[in-house]
């Protein structure tokens, strides 16, 4: 048996694929910190690197352009990582990783794979990239989830876990 994990990102939308990529990898979850944003999230990670001396954590923090890379943003926000911090750095965000992966997307979001932009790290915004893939769904349940054209991004529909089935479908009440 695993041990179970705690989990801080930066929302609700790194929570949800950190939660599914635990579920996926049978990993328990034992708290989750979705804290609103880097500047939320930055200042905590000391704490919680002291606080996996004792259990494992996974903190998912977006690169957006804050480094060159990766390693670099890592240890500006920690000079010595233990070793149950699971630190990860999508790169751009954590959307470029679901656009990553396009038969899983395009399943999920009932598009054409052809649409979906073959390097994603290159993208000025993940994120409007798979809403406006979103909105060409025909998928009553992924249009729900797209907001509306007046609306800021962070203001759409709450996230859900990308794909929400193991077969990368829909539940039937939202086809």
């Amino acid at each position: 048996m695993l041990h179970p994990l705690s989990l801080a990102t930066e929302g609700l939308d790194d929570e949800a694929a950190a939660r599914k990529i635990c579920s996926v990898l049978g990993i328990p979850v034992s708290a989750s910190y979705p804290l609103g944003g880097k500047s939320k999230l930055d200042p905590k990670i000391p704490s919680y690197n002291r606080a996996a001396a004792i259990a494992p954590w996974l903190v998912l923090r977006d690169l957006d352009a804050d480094a060159p890379c990766p390693s670099e943003l890592c240890g500006r926000l920690i000079a010595e990582r233990a070793p149950a911090l699971l630190l990860r750095i999508p790169v751009k965000s954590i959307e470029s990783w679901l656009l990553a992966d396009p038969i899983s997307l395009s399943a999920f979001l009932g598009i054409s794979q052809s649409l979906i932009p073959l390097s994603p790290e290159v993208l000025p915004s993940p994120k409007l990239t798979i809403v406006n893939l979103a909105r060409r769904s025909r998928k009553r349940g992924v249009q729900a989830m797209v907001p509306q054209h007046s609306r800021p991004l962070h203001q759409g529909p709450p996230p859900v876990v990308w794909p929400l089935r193991s077969d990368n479908t829909l539940p039937a009440n939202t086809r």
